[in-house]
């Protein structure tokens, strides 16, 4: 009846222990978890700015004609005899 006993003791050690490393495990995994996330928040939050850099860019950009250009060479430069 002894043998029983300890043998049932020793099982259920084991079992203990096998259930303490799933746990810790599981806490592990979602520590990584909650770190993933975290990263990908910080990676969307920089797409999204970089997102809206670009739209400021394209809105602030200005196609301007040749003559536009040409206004823009003779006021810099002024005429020349001046």
């Amino acid at each position: 009846m002894e043998e029983t006993n300890v043998g049932q003791r020793e099982t259920m050690m084991d079992v203990i222990n096998a259930s303490k490393k799933i746990i810790t495990a599981q806490v592990i995994s979602k520590q990584k978890f909650l770190e993933l996330e975290d990263q990908v928040k910080k990676l969307s939050d920089r797409l999204e700015g970089m997102e809206e850099g670009t739209k400021r860019r394209n809105f602030n950009l200005r196609i301007s004609s040749p003559e536009d250009k040409l206004e823009e060479d003779i006021n810099d430069k002024g005429v020349e005899g001046d």
